[in-house]
Order: C-alpha cells, then structure tokens, then sequence
C-alpha cells in the first residue's frame, strides 16, 4: 500500500535536526523506497544549518489547484513511499478544511495511505523554547510570562487528533519529545519504517540550539533596535557555534499555573488518545537564577565574531537599517 509519509513538526521538537538528518539521507530513504523530495534548503540542512524541510511543497500543493497538478502528477509517476518533513505543516493542518485538503492531494497523487508523526513536548520543557524563538526569530522583546497567555500548543494537538482520528485512511503517531530526545532519530526511523541507523546524523550534532543567556539578551536589544533579525544574530550563534550549552528560563509560578489551568482539558484529552510513555507532564523545572534581569553580559570572543559575521553580510546584502516599530 503506498504510503505518503508526513512529519509535521510541531515547533521546538527537533525539527531542524531531523530535515538535516532527511537531507543526509536522501539517497539510503530511496533505497528503501521512501522518496525525501529535494528542498531548497537542502545543501543547508546537510551542513547542519537551521532549515524548515520539504514541506513547503506540500503546503503549495494543498493551496493551490496548479501546484497541487503539477506535484500530484510528478509524484503519482513513481512507485515507492514520499516523505514530507516540516513545522509548518503542524499549524496549516489543524485549520478548518486542511484534513480534506491533505486527503484530496494524496488520492491525486496515488496514495492509498497517509501516515502522519506528530512530536508533542510537555508543556513546561516546551514553553521556554518557544520563548526563545520568539526572540530569536519573531523579534520579541518582551518576558517569558507574556507567553503564557497565548500558548495553544496543546489545544492544536487535541484539534489535530480529533480531526484525524475518524479519517480511515490517516495514521496518526504522536511522541513525546521531552522523552525521546536522546533517541530522536530512532523513533523516526521506527515511524517510516527504515532500518535502524538508516539516517545520518549531521556532524555537529546539535542543529537550531537554544541561546545562552547572554545570547539571548544580545538578540533582544538587537530586536528593540532593529525589529526582527535573527538571521543576523541569533541564526550565527546556531550555526557557527553549535556546542554552546544553553540557558534554562521558565514563566513565574502564577503565571504558569493560569496557563495549565485554562489547557487542562486539552491536555487531558490529548493524553487520553496516545500511548502513556507519551503523555504529557505538568512538572515544572525552575529557572536559571537571574535569568533574563542581568545588565551585563559576557560573550566569548567567538560570539563576537559570528555577530559580527551577520553584521557584516547583513550590510554586503544592503540590508535596510531603518529601524522598525
């Protein structure tokens, strides 16, 4: 039964890794028949950088009544398995009509089965995360606290199994990435059925890593003066300087009890559809002491000098430095 392979994230759950881990492995998953359709961003994703998948295509094809032509056409001309790998794909499926989109692609594409791998994290492991990408990405500038009232992650989740569970043709597999971290890429190749030590791991290890405490704070005041920039900053401390141990932050108590008070539901009916070694955890892990209040920092030479390295290609590129608001 030929099957249309999707992992859909969601964010902070090891993504990048994996997509580098998909473009390393690109010849051994068709071996296996289990085609990894060429992003663009493949050369990147194979040396380790921060990169966002193949699932862009997907996107397109489900959106797009020429784009879903043209890629239903390429796919349906072969024979073996296509694995699409992005983040995105995790808010664009749990939207109203995604479901019947994605189903209506995969019939016209030749495919009699959909499996579907979502990676879940436990929302007190997760939340510190998405803080950090916001800065790094979104160009926040704000406290951790602030993110606590508009976290839905696990509200998705539970909109994305209930949509999924009733279509016949759909498996949906859920992990938990707070418990299988260390073995990332082992429960991916159990989900597409590849061999053990089918996918190669990028060299560096760590892809898209979480900043120190001191990068984090370069990054905020890079983002008060110049809007979003992480490319600039946050993207040259990922890439350049991979093995820098991040630091840990966490929303204040009361705000974090608010948060889990007004998900419950969601988190409840989530752990009741999944597998127990998966299911959520409310334990909370207290912040670095001082994290995010100190006025002086201190930077490594090296961190130095990959800032100064996105500065530098930020003005050859001729970047606008008119500073937004």
């Amino acid at each position: 039964m030929r099957t249309l392979h999707i992992h859909i994230g969601h964010g902070k759950t090891g993504s990048s890794y994996l997509q580098s881990c998909f473009a390393l492995s690109r010849d051994a998953m068709a071996a296996a028949g289990r085609e990894y359709p060429r992003p663009s961003t493949a050369a990147a994703a194979a040396k380790g950088d921060i990169s966002s998948g193949n699932g862009r295509m997907l996107i397109n094809a489900m959106n797009n009544r020429l784009a879903r032509w043209l890629l239903a056409t390429r796919l349906r001309a072969g024979s073996g398995d296509v694995v699409f790998s992005s983040e995105f794909l995790f808010f664009v499926l749990s939207r109203k009509g995604a479901p019947e989109k994605l189903r209506r692609f995969a019939q016209a594409a030749g495919f009699q089965r959909i499996s579907m791998l979502l990676f879940i994290r436990d929302p007190f492991d997760h939340l510190p995360s998405v803080y950090q990408q916001r800065v790094k990405r979104g160009g926040f500038t704000g406290a951790i606290d602030a993110l606590t009232r508009g976290y839905d992650i696990p509200t998705r989740c539970a909109w994305l199994i209930r949509a999924f569970k009733g279509m016949a043709e759909v498996k949906l597999t859920v992990r938990n990435y707070s418990r299988v971290r260390g073995d990332l890429t082992g429960a991916v190749e159990e989900w597409a059925g590849l061999s053990a030590g089918a996918l190669a791991r990028p060299d560096s290890g760590v892809v898209n890593r979480s900043l120190s405490a001191a990068e984090l704070t370069v990054q905020r005041v890079f983002n008060a003066r110049l809007g979003r920039c992480g490319p600039i900053v946050a993207d040259q401390f990922c890439n350049l300087l991979p093995d820098i141990k991040a630091d840990f932050t966490a929303p204040s108590k009361p705000a974090g009890r608010r948060m889990i008070k007004r998900l419950r539901a969601d988190i409840d009916f989530v752990n009741a559809h999944i597998d127990e070694a998966d299911r959520y955890s409310l334990l909370r892990k207290e912040a670095e002491p001082g994290f995010g209040e100190a006025q002086t920092v201190t930077l490594t030479r090296a961190q130095i000098e990959a800032v100064a390295a996105g500065v530098a290609e930020a003005l050859k590129r001729g970047r606008p430095t008119k500073v937004r608001r």
